[in-house]
């Protein structure tokens, strides 16, 4: 079970690394590295911390929608994810 979590973990991770790549397919560099990283590191904290106060509701959702907001209130340019 813990290996097929792991396995299926990972392939999530992988996936998502394309968003720290251009439209040329090169790395981010400089300020658009930053951001994603930053946002990043907030989402993971926010996971991280908020079982420690409530588990009302699912950290993950709420890491989702405090990041969205935060984009979309500092009218942040990232990468989107779009079919």
């Amino acid at each position: 079970m813990f290996g097929f979590v792991n396995g299926l973990a990972l392939i999530i991770f992988l996936a998502q690394m394309q968003q720290f790549h251009d439209e040329k397919g090169a790395w981010l560099v400089g300020a658009p590295l930053v951001t994603m990283l930053s946002l990043v590191a907030l989402a993971m904290f926010i996971i991280w911390g908020l079982p420690k106060l409530t588990k009302a509701v699912p950290s993950s959702l709420v890491a989702i929608l405090v990041v969205f907001g935060v984009v979309a209130g500092f009218n942040i340019d990232t990468k989107t994810v779009a079919i």
